[in-house]
């Protein structure tokens, strides 16, 4: 073949080829990025007039973390925290030696804005579960312990344990409403209204046998509170008879009752619905709310959808869980990725991060709301960017291909998509790209600068690229 083409081009298939530096992912025509911390378009959700960007991961917490959850105005985030064998050798003569490993378990709170976390109560090796529920419109959370311990491997004996956890000073100090004298409860039940900063506090308790014989069990008795974040609360005193045993709340939250029951009664007319006052704990009869609570969140603006998803490699299968941030606004762009391989994704209830947990380790992803002009602004240039780039690319691979074929350019009824297959690093390079130029001999091509290769058409105009190289944005007219 003869390679032998005008000075001219050589020179500008040399500044052409310069345009074009190995990369893996298209990239943004110079003096255009996106910030550090938010890496390309795909980061971003869109709701109606509103738009977020969603930050890079943060990681919070190292292996193994577990049960974090959002205090109600989004500043903190509680979690647990086992810190076991760091040393490579340990960890290897417990597996053979087939013994579990030492670790030390802690409940931690982390501050959003001070970005720090802290330990605030150390759990026993004994601690088999924690329950943790924040009190609305506070920064204070109930957090139920419960123990097992024996005296021997037959007879076990659980124990629960309440504190209140104030997350702003990082504190956290025992909580027991009930008589002292009574002792730790058997367990804990707890029940924060959705809406307003009150919470029923349930605890039951085995009373001292009083039988002949010491088989047979002893009366187990149920005490029930109504408290406030300020920790001021009430006993729930149910009438003679009766026996206040299950707290509801209404589905706003502002209502609050006890389903009490009386043994004596005729069956079938047994339980009873009443009223509690939130200033005194005391009880109204009523008839039974038409609607109330059942429990958990409503869906959030921004929520978080967990996708199952099949590996297999070679003779080993494995499901691995993506975890999608989305909005309830389907007609826009209302999905990116929060992590790949993950579990236990939330979002704060103020919109302000993610959190979830990936091998073991606590990461959250900043969450910042943006006006949704400078995101429909940014989107423009970014999808701009991407047009630029691919027709400079384009624009490459025919001069590439002209080079290796007598400085002759393929004919537009040519299949030169093919062709000009083995000239890109990526065949979707070649997409949305329109060849106008008819095809020949460039050396024929008298004005390089002002002939059009072809072009990458997107919204409010095109990117074209020129025979010698270079690429420009035309605006429609």
């Amino acid at each position: 073949m003869n390679r032998q083409l005008p000075a001219a081009f050589c020179m500008l298939c040399i500044a052409s080829s310069a345009l074009s530096q190995p990369t893996d992912a298209y990239v943004p025509i110079p003096k255009f990025s996106w910030p550090q911390h938010v890496v390309g378009i795909e980061n971003y959700l869109v709701y109606k007039d509103r738009a977020f960007a969603v930050g890079a991961p943060l990681l919070i917490s190292g292996p193994a973390a577990s049960k974090a959850t959002w205090s109600p105005d989004g500043r903190y985030m509680v979690f647990q925290e086992a810190r076991g064998e760091s040393n490579v050798a340990g960890v290897q003569s417990a597996t053979l030696d087939d013994k579990p490993l030492k670790a030390d378990a802690f409940l931690n709170v982390y501050s959003l804005n001070d970005g720090k976390a802290s330990d605030v109560l150390r759990l026993d090796a004994d601690v088999q579960e924690t329950d943790i529920e924040w009190i609305p419109g506070s920064d204070k959370a109930l957090i139920a312990v419960y123990k097992v311990s024996s005296a021997d491997s037959s007879a076990k004996t659980q124990t629960a344990k309440l504190y209140i956890l104030d997350a702003a000073s990082a504190s956290i100090k025992d909580f027991a409403p009930w008589d002292p004298l009574q002792g730790d409860p058997q367990s804990v039940s707890l029940y924060p209204s959705p809406t307003q900063s009150y919470a029923f506090v349930s605890g039951t308790f085995k009373e001292p046998d009083h039988g002949p014989s010491p088989l047979v069990p002893g009366a187990v008795t149920t005490k029930l509170f109504l408290m406030t974040a300020d920790e001021l609360h009430v006993p729930i005193n149910a009438p003679d008879g009766y026996t206040a045993q299950t707290p509801v709340w209404s589905e706003d939250g502002t209502a609050a009752y006890v389903i009490a029951r009386n043994p004596s009664k005729p069956a079938g007319s047994r339980a009873g619905w009443f009223k509690v006052s939130l200033i005194n704990g005391s009880l109204t009869p009523t008839t039974r709310p038409v609607s109330f609570y059942m429990g958990g969140e409503k869906a959030g603006l921004i929520t978080v959808r967990e996708i199952q998803l099949t590996a297999t490699n070679g003779k080993v299968t494995k499901s691995i869980n993506n975890l999608w941030l989305e909005t309830l606004d389907p007609d826009s762009q209302n999905r990116t990725l929060l992590a790949g391989d993950a579990t236990d994704g939330a979002v704060s209830k103020t919109l302000q991060a993610a959190s979830y947990i990936s091998q073991g380790s606590l990461y959250i992803r900043p969450i910042t709301e943006i006006p949704r002009t400078r995101f429909d602004a940014e989107l423009a240039e970014w999808d701009r960017a991407k047009a630029l780039f691919k027709a400079r690319e384009a624009g490459v691979a025919f001069i590439m291909y002209a080079m290796d074929n007598d400085g002759t350019l393929p004919a537009t009824r040519d299949k030169w998509a093919e062709i000009l297959g083995p000239y890109t690093r990526n065949n979707s390079i070649l997409d949305g790209f329109v060849y106008s130029y008819p095809g020949g001999p460039m050396g024929n091509i008298i004005n390089p600068a002002g002939t059009q290769l072809g072009y990458v058409g997107y919204g409010g105009g095109k990117a074209v690229v020129y025979a010698d190289g270079h690429v420009n944005w035309v605006p429609n007219p």
